[in-house]
C-alpha cells in the first residue's frame, strides 16, 4: 500500500467513492447528499433498474423494460463479421460511474485492449478456428492474460520488495514514522511467516509435492498482486480469471514426467479455490481499498485493524448461519449449484481428471502465454521511454471474461470523462462527478433490493 499510495500516487477509485460520500465538502461546495446532480444520477440508475424489475417480473403488466443490453447477432449476421455475433454492449451504471472517476488513460486501456481482443477473435474465425466467441471458448484469452499477468505481477512484487521484506531490512524504513514502521514490520513478518506455514501444511499435512507447493504459491501471489493492483488502479468491479495457477503450471511443466506427475499436484486443486478464488475476487481488493480509506480519514491503527477483523468474523458467521438455514429450509441440493452440489463435485472431478490425465502442456497455450508475456514486457518497457504508450492494465484484464460485459460501459465513462475534462473547469468537474457517483450508489441500491440480478454483467 505504501508503495502504491505514496510513491506511485494511485487514486483507489472505489475507496474514493467511500471517501467522497463520508467525507467533507468538495472545494467548498454543498455536501454530496444535497447535490441535485447526485440525486439525478441516483434516480436514473435506480429508476431504470426498478422499472425493468417491475416489467420483467410481471409485477406491472403491459410495460416494457428499458433495453440495457444489445447483442450483435442481428447486426453482423453470417457475413465477414460473424465472429462478433456473440458480442454485446451493456449499459452498467456502476461501471460507467467508476470509469468516470479513474484517470482517462486507465479507462481507455481497459476498453481498448478488449476491442483489440475482439479483433483477434475475428481473425481466428476467419482462419477457421471457430464460428464465434463461444465456440472458441477462452482460446487466446487465458494464455495472453496469464503471460501478461505473470510479468505484470512480478514487476509489482519487485517494486514492493523492500516493504515485503522489511522485517529483515529495517533500514529501508528510515524516515518512516515509528508507528507506521512498526506496522510494516509486523505485516512483513506475518506475511512471510504465514506463507511459510501454509506451504508446509500443504506439503507435509496434505501430501502435495513441496516443489510444486512453492511454485503454486508463488504463482498465486504473483496473480493476486496483479489483480489487486487492477482494482486499486482501475476500479474494476468484478474479476474472474480464465487462467489459474494450476493451469499455468501445467502449461509450463506439462504432466508427462515422473517428477511432475499429476498425483503430485492434484492435492493442490482442492485448495485452489480457497487460496485464490474468493480471496482474489473480494477480500484482497477490499483490503487495499480499506487501507486507503483509513489513511484518508486518519483512523487509529488499532481501531482500524480491530474493525476489519470484527467485520470478517461477523460476515463469516452470518454467511455460515444463513447457508445452514437455507439448506435446511429448502434442501441443500436444491440451492444454487455453486453452493453445495456442482461446485463441490466439480472440484473433486477436477482432481480425478488431473490424476488421470498425462502428457505435456499444449504447445499452442505456451505460445499464447509467451505472446502475452512479451506484449506486457514491451508495454512496461515502452512506457518508460516513449510517450503515448497505452497503460498495461487493459492487457492484464484480457484474462478477465467480465470485461466482455464491462467494456461498453467503460467506453461510455471514458468518453464522458474526456468531454468534461476538456470543456469544464475544476469546479464544474467536481459538480459533474457527483452525477456519476449517484449512478454508482443508485445501482448499488437497486442490487440491494434485488432489482438487478446481475445476469448479463459477467461476460
Amino acid at each position: 500500500f505504501k508503495q502504491w499510495a505514496h510513491h506511485e500516487k494511485l487514486i483507489y477509485p472505489l475507496a474514493e467513492v467511500v471517501s467522497l460520500l463520508a467525507g467533507e465538502k468538495d472545494a467548498g461546495t454543498k455536501p454530496m447528499f444535497r447535490s441535485g446532480l447526485f440525486w439525478t444520477g441516483f434516480c436514473i440508475a435506480a429508476g431504470i433498474l426498478g422499472w425493468n424489475y417491475l416489467a420483467t417480473d410481471g409485477i406491472i403488466t403491459n410495460i416494457k423494460p428499458v433495453k440495457l443490453e444489445t447483442l450483435w447477432n442481428t447486426y453482423v449476421g453470417s457475413g465477414a463479421l460473424r465472429g462478433l455475433g456473440s458480442t454485446y454492449f451493456c449499459v452498467i451504471f456502476a461501471v460507467i460511474g467508476v470509469s468516470f472517476l479513474v484517470p482517462a488513460k486507465i479507462s481507455f486501456s481497459l476498453w481498448f485492449f478488449e476491442v483489440l481482443y475482439m479483433g483477434l477473435l475475428l481473425v481466428m474465425v476467419w482462419l477457421g478456428h471457430g464460428n464465434d466467441r463461444w465456440s472458441l471458448h477462452n482460446v487466446g484469452r487465458s494464455g495472453l492474460g496469464a503471460g501478461a499477468m505473470m510479468i505484470f505481477g512480478c514487476t509489482i512484487l519487485w517494486t514492493c520488495r523492500q516493504y515485503l521484506l522489511c522485517v529483515f531490512k529495517p533500514g529501508v524504513l528510515r524516515g518512516v514514522p515509528a508507528d507506521e514502521a512498526k506496522e510494516l514490520r509486523i505485516s512483513s513478518a506475518l506475511f512471510l511467516g504465514g506463507s511459510l506455514a501454509l506451504m508446509l501444511v500443504l506439503a507435509y499435512g496434505f501430501g502435495a509435492n513441496l516443489f510444486f507447493v512453492f511454485i503454486f504459491y508463488l504463482i498465486i501471489m504473483t496473480m493476486m498482486i496483479a489483480l489487486v493492483r487492477a482494482v486499486a488502479e482501475g476500479g474494476v468491479l468484478g474479476i474472474q480469471s480464465s487462467a489459474g495457477a494450476l493451469g499455468i503450471m501445467r502449461t509450463i511443466f506439462g504432466m508427462s514426467g515422473g517428477w511432475c506427475a499429476p498425483a503430485l499436484v492434484a492435492p493442490l486443486l482442492v485448495f485452489n479455490a480457497v487460496l485464490f478464488g474468493a480471496f482474489r475476487a473480494f477480500i484482497a481488493p477490499m483490503m487495499a481499498n480499506a487501507l486507503k480509506v483509513r489513511e484518508e480519514f486518519r483512523m487509529r491503527r488499532l481501531y482500524f485493524h480491530g474493525a476489519i477483523w470484527v467485520g470478517i468474523l461477523v460476515a463469516t458467521l452470518v454467511s455460515s448461519v444463513t447457508l445452514i438455514l437455507l439448506s435446511y429450509q429448502y434442501g441443500a441440493d436444491n440451492l444454487h449449484a455453486w453452493l453445495n452440489t456442482a461446485n463441490g463435485k466439480g472440484t473433486f472431478d477436477g482432481v480425478k481428471s488431473w490424476v488421470e490425465t498425462f502428457g505435456p502442456g499444449k504447445v499452442s497455450e505456451r505460445w499464447w502465454m509467451l505472446a502475452g508475456a512479451f506484449l506486457m514486457g514491451g508495454l512496461l518497457f515502452g512506457r518508460q521511454r516513449f510517450f503515448g504508450m497505452p497503460h498495461p492494465i487493459g492487457l492484464l484484464m484480457i484474462m478477465n471474461p467480465n470485461m466482455f460485459g464491462y467494456w461498453g460501459s467503460i467506453l461510455i465513462g471514458w468518453g464522458c470523462k474526456n468531454v468534461v475534462s476538456k470543456y469544464c473547469s475544476h469546479e464544474q468537474y467536481v459538480s459533474v462527478r457527483r452525477f456519476f457517483i449517484g449512478l454508482i450508489i443508485g445501482h448499488l441500491v437497486a442490487v440491494l433490493f434485488g432489482w438487478d440480478p446481475l445476469k448479463f454483467h459477467w461476460g
